[in-house]
Protein backbone atom coordinates (compact mmCIF):
# COMPACT_ATOMS: atom_id res chain seq x y z
CA UNK A 1 0.00 0.00 0.00
CA UNK A 2 1.77 3.59 -0.88
CA UNK A 3 1.71 6.39 1.57
CA UNK A 4 0.76 9.26 0.21
CA UNK A 5 2.81 12.53 1.73
CA UNK A 6 -0.16 14.10 3.42
CA UNK A 7 -1.18 10.81 5.18
CA UNK A 8 2.60 10.30 5.97
CA UNK A 9 2.52 14.06 7.87
CA UNK A 10 -0.21 13.67 9.91
CA UNK A 11 1.35 10.30 11.11
CA UNK A 12 4.31 12.03 11.89
CA UNK A 13 2.73 14.68 13.42
CA UNK A 14 1.04 12.32 16.05
CA UNK A 15 3.55 9.96 16.79
CA UNK A 16 5.65 12.97 17.73
CA UNK A 17 2.83 14.32 19.89
CA UNK A 18 2.04 11.31 21.81
CA UNK A 19 5.48 10.47 22.17
CA UNK A 20 5.94 13.47 24.18
CA UNK A 21 3.13 12.66 26.23
CA UNK A 22 4.38 9.03 27.24
CA UNK A 23 7.46 10.53 27.85
CA UNK A 24 6.10 12.74 30.41
CA UNK A 25 3.35 10.62 31.99
CA UNK A 26 5.49 7.50 32.68
CA UNK A 27 6.35 6.34 35.98
CA UNK A 28 9.85 7.93 35.84
CA UNK A 29 9.83 8.37 40.06
CA UNK A 30 8.62 5.02 40.85
CA UNK A 31 10.44 2.52 38.64
CA UNK A 32 13.96 4.17 37.78
CA UNK A 33 17.23 4.95 39.26
CA UNK A 34 18.09 8.10 40.05
CA UNK A 35 20.05 9.15 37.20
CA UNK A 36 17.06 8.58 35.10
CA UNK A 37 14.72 11.06 36.78
CA UNK A 38 15.78 14.32 34.93
CA UNK A 39 14.94 12.54 31.31
CA UNK A 40 12.10 13.87 31.41
CA UNK A 41 13.05 17.65 31.13
CA UNK A 42 15.94 16.98 28.83
CA UNK A 43 13.35 15.07 26.45
CA UNK A 44 11.42 18.21 26.36
CA UNK A 45 14.42 19.94 25.63
CA UNK A 46 15.05 18.43 22.38
CA UNK A 47 18.37 16.68 24.02
CA UNK A 48 18.40 13.04 22.60
CA UNK A 49 21.53 11.95 22.41
CA UNK A 50 22.50 11.74 26.25
CA UNK A 51 19.02 10.65 26.95
CA UNK A 52 18.75 7.71 24.11
CA UNK A 53 22.46 6.50 26.05
CA UNK A 54 20.83 6.17 29.23
CA UNK A 55 17.26 4.62 27.99
CA UNK A 56 19.48 1.71 25.89
CA UNK A 57 21.63 1.05 28.75
CA UNK A 58 18.62 0.76 31.13
CA UNK A 59 16.89 -1.47 28.48
CA UNK A 60 19.75 -3.49 28.02
CA UNK A 61 19.32 -4.43 31.70
CA UNK A 62 16.05 -6.08 31.04
CA UNK A 63 14.58 -5.56 34.31
CA UNK A 64 11.28 -5.50 35.54
CA UNK A 65 10.89 -2.04 33.98
CA UNK A 66 12.20 -3.43 30.79
CA UNK A 67 9.09 -2.23 28.88
CA UNK A 68 9.14 1.50 30.33
CA UNK A 69 12.48 1.72 29.35
CA UNK A 70 11.50 0.67 25.58
CA UNK A 71 8.24 2.88 25.71
CA UNK A 72 10.95 5.44 26.45
CA UNK A 73 13.63 4.59 23.58
CA UNK A 74 10.81 4.05 21.29
CA UNK A 75 9.79 7.91 22.19
CA UNK A 76 13.09 8.98 21.57
CA UNK A 77 13.69 7.50 18.17
CA UNK A 78 10.77 8.22 17.00
CA UNK A 79 11.32 12.30 17.62
CA UNK A 80 14.61 11.53 15.64
CA UNK A 81 12.55 10.16 12.83
CA UNK A 82 14.40 6.42 13.32
CA UNK A 83 10.67 4.84 13.13
CA UNK A 84 12.71 1.13 12.67
CA UNK A 85 14.01 1.52 15.52
CA UNK A 86 11.37 3.02 17.47
CA UNK A 87 8.87 0.05 16.18
CA UNK A 88 10.96 -2.18 17.40
CA UNK A 89 11.20 -0.85 20.70
CA UNK A 90 7.60 -0.20 21.03
CA UNK A 91 6.64 -3.75 19.73
CA UNK A 92 9.06 -4.82 22.59
CA UNK A 93 7.07 -3.06 25.35
CA UNK A 94 3.93 -3.84 23.58
CA UNK A 95 4.34 -7.73 23.95
CA UNK A 96 5.58 -6.79 27.74
CA UNK A 97 2.84 -4.82 28.39
CA UNK A 98 -0.18 -7.46 27.14
CA UNK A 99 1.57 -10.60 28.58
CA UNK A 100 0.91 -11.25 32.13
CA UNK A 101 2.92 -14.02 32.32
CA UNK A 102 6.32 -12.24 31.41
CA UNK A 103 5.65 -9.51 34.02
CA UNK A 104 5.10 -12.42 36.65
CA UNK A 105 8.35 -13.72 35.84
CA UNK A 106 10.53 -10.09 36.32
CA UNK A 107 9.12 -9.43 39.39
CA UNK A 108 9.83 -12.71 41.03
CA UNK A 109 13.86 -12.18 39.52
CA UNK A 110 12.99 -8.61 41.45
CA UNK A 111 12.01 -9.84 44.88
CA UNK A 112 15.71 -10.49 46.35
CA UNK A 113 16.77 -6.95 44.86
CA UNK A 114 14.27 -4.36 46.14
CA UNK A 115 11.24 -4.04 48.75
CA UNK A 116 7.93 -4.95 48.45
CA UNK A 117 6.26 -2.15 47.35
CA UNK A 118 8.92 -1.77 44.23
CA UNK A 119 8.63 -5.55 43.48
CA UNK A 120 5.87 -5.08 40.73
CA UNK A 121 7.03 -4.90 36.89
CA UNK A 122 6.05 -1.90 35.13
CA UNK A 123 2.74 -2.67 32.84
CA UNK A 124 1.57 0.52 32.24
CA UNK A 125 -1.83 1.47 33.47
CA UNK A 126 -5.09 0.98 30.80
CA UNK A 127 -4.05 4.14 28.83
CA UNK A 128 -0.71 3.71 28.93
CA UNK A 129 -1.29 0.32 26.95
CA UNK A 130 -3.31 2.34 24.66
CA UNK A 131 -1.24 4.87 23.71
CA UNK A 132 1.61 1.70 23.31
CA UNK A 133 -0.59 0.43 20.80
CA UNK A 134 -1.57 3.48 19.03
CA UNK A 135 2.06 4.26 18.40
CA UNK A 136 2.36 0.35 17.32
CA UNK A 137 -0.45 0.63 14.80
CA UNK A 138 0.81 3.65 13.51
CA UNK A 139 4.37 2.60 12.59
CA UNK A 140 3.27 -0.29 11.46
CA UNK A 141 0.41 1.66 9.29
CA UNK A 142 3.32 3.68 7.58
CA UNK A 143 4.93 0.82 6.77
CA UNK A 144 1.61 -0.41 5.24
CA UNK A 145 1.13 -3.59 7.37
CA UNK A 146 -2.55 -3.03 6.94
CA UNK A 147 -4.05 -5.89 9.39
CA UNK A 148 -1.30 -5.95 11.63
CA UNK A 149 -1.88 -2.10 12.44
CA UNK A 150 -5.30 -3.02 12.65
CA UNK A 151 -4.66 -5.76 15.79
CA UNK A 152 -2.64 -3.09 17.71
CA UNK A 153 -5.86 -0.68 17.06
CA UNK A 154 -8.08 -3.49 18.02
CA UNK A 155 -5.42 -3.92 21.23
CA UNK A 156 -5.66 -0.46 22.06
CA UNK A 157 -9.13 0.13 22.01
CA UNK A 158 -9.71 -2.75 24.20
CA UNK A 159 -6.97 -1.66 26.87
CA UNK A 160 -8.22 1.45 27.23
CA UNK A 161 -12.13 -0.11 28.06
CA UNK A 162 -10.71 -1.32 31.39
CA UNK A 163 -9.74 1.70 32.66
CA UNK A 164 -11.29 1.86 36.26
CA UNK A 165 -13.92 4.77 37.43
CA UNK A 166 -14.73 5.83 33.84
CA UNK A 167 -18.20 6.44 32.87
CA UNK A 168 -17.05 5.81 28.96
CA UNK A 169 -15.37 3.00 27.97
CA UNK A 170 -12.63 3.34 25.59
CA UNK A 171 -13.41 7.18 25.01
CA UNK A 172 -9.89 7.29 22.73
CA UNK A 173 -11.47 8.61 19.20
CA UNK A 174 -8.30 8.52 17.15
CA UNK A 175 -8.05 4.59 17.94
CA UNK A 176 -11.70 4.23 16.58
CA UNK A 177 -10.59 6.57 13.77
CA UNK A 178 -7.91 5.00 12.34
CA UNK A 179 -9.47 1.66 12.96
CA UNK A 180 -12.31 3.07 10.92
CA UNK A 181 -9.91 3.92 8.15
CA UNK A 182 -8.31 0.48 7.83
CA UNK A 183 -11.26 -1.69 7.57
CA UNK A 184 -12.43 0.28 4.85
CA UNK A 185 -9.36 0.07 2.64
CA UNK A 186 -9.56 -3.93 4.17
CA UNK A 187 -12.85 -3.70 2.02
CA UNK A 188 -14.65 -3.94 4.90
CA UNK A 189 -17.43 -1.16 4.78
CA UNK A 190 -19.84 -2.02 7.57
CA UNK A 191 -17.23 -2.42 10.39
CA UNK A 192 -15.34 0.79 9.23
CA UNK A 193 -18.83 2.83 9.44
CA UNK A 194 -19.44 0.73 12.96
CA UNK A 195 -15.85 2.57 13.99
CA UNK A 196 -16.73 6.01 12.65
CA UNK A 197 -20.05 5.78 14.27
CA UNK A 198 -18.38 5.10 17.78
CA UNK A 199 -16.20 8.44 16.97
CA UNK A 200 -19.45 10.42 16.97
CA UNK A 201 -21.50 8.83 19.82
CA UNK A 202 -18.20 10.44 21.55
CA UNK A 203 -18.58 13.61 20.11
CA UNK A 204 -22.22 13.82 20.51
CA UNK A 205 -21.84 13.20 24.24
CA UNK A 206 -21.33 16.59 26.25
CA UNK A 207 -19.30 14.57 29.12
CA UNK A 208 -16.63 13.66 26.87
Amino acid sequence: MKITPRIKNIIQVVLVCCSMFLISCAHLDKYSFERIGHCSYQFQSGKFTSIKETYEEAANRKDRNYALWNNELGSIYLAQGDYDRALDAFLKAYYLMNNIPAFKELESKAVSLTSSEDNKAYKGDPYERSINSLYVGLLLYNKGDLENAMAAFKNGILADSESKGEEYKSDIAILYLLASRITKKLGNVSLSNDYLNAVKELYNNPNY
